[in-house]
């Protein structure tokens, strides 16, 4: 399956990621994983990748041991354990500071379908509806039933509620336990 998933293992990749004209104009999903630095992505998040083309940034945060501290570090600054998702503004919209404090956080159980309506709602609207869309005016494919910013049920402000104070992040993410097999596109099983 393509995919147009970045893959985040280390310090110089993140600011690569940061460093792109393309990915600064973007909203990013910060899709926190706990695997290897030469496991495949999950098959969850490249058909994601590619229903949000051009509107959203999926990037893979891969925490695992042997890949040294920083994506470590970055989940820890976000409280949230792999696995994790966490919707941040695009980078020209914003300081960093800025972006890490209004940071969206997914919540509850990691199904396909739910996880791609988080996505949509943090993503740029499709091209037909923003004002650099295209000029014939045709509709993108995939874009009726967009759902609106801030109306999905499984989404939480980061860091939030008593979860955060008492440093559990594991509640507040609403994740599962690492590995946990979950709905992947096409109703398959993938692991996160």
């Amino acid at each position: 399956m393509p995919s147009l998933v970045r893959v985040v293992v280390d310090g110089p990749t993140w600011d690569g990621l940061h460093a792109s004209e393309e990915l600064a104009r973007l909203p990013q999903l910060l899709c926190f994983v706990e695997r290897r630095a030469a496991a495949p992505t999950p098959r969850m998040l490249k058909a994601l990748s590619l229903a949000v083309r051009e509107r959203l940034a999926v990037v893979e945060v891969r925490v695992h041991a042997e890949l040294g501290p920083h994506t470590a570090a970055l989940a820890e600054s976000l409280r949230v354990a792999p696995p994790a998702f966490v919707a941040l503004g695009a980078p020209d919209s914003a300081p960093a500071g800025a972006r890490l404090a209004s940071a969206r956080r997914f919540s509850g159980p990691i199904t396909f379908r739910r996880l791609s309506e988080f996505a949509e709602a943090h993503a740029l609207p499709p091209p037909s509806e923003r004002a650099d869309g295209p000029a014939d005016g045709r509709a993108e494919p995939g874009s009726e039933g967009r759902a609106e910013p801030g109306s999905e049920a499984g989404e939480q402000r980061a860091p939030a509620g008593e979860a955060a104070e008492r440093g559990d992040s594991r509640a507040e993410s609403g994740a599962g336990a690492p590995g946990q097999s979950h709905d992947g596109p096409a109703g398959g099983k993938d692991e996160l």
